[in-house]
């Protein structure tokens, strides 16, 4: 059960990571 708990965090953290990278990119951009 841990192992699909730390999974799910795995991903949400790197689902969020890549949406602060793109904002983050547009910002830089602008």
């Amino acid at each position: 059960m841990q192992f699909i708990s730390s999974y799910f965090v795995l991903v949400h953290f790197d689902f969020f990571n890549s949406k602060f990278n793109s904002i983050q990119s547009k910002w830089t951009q602008t």
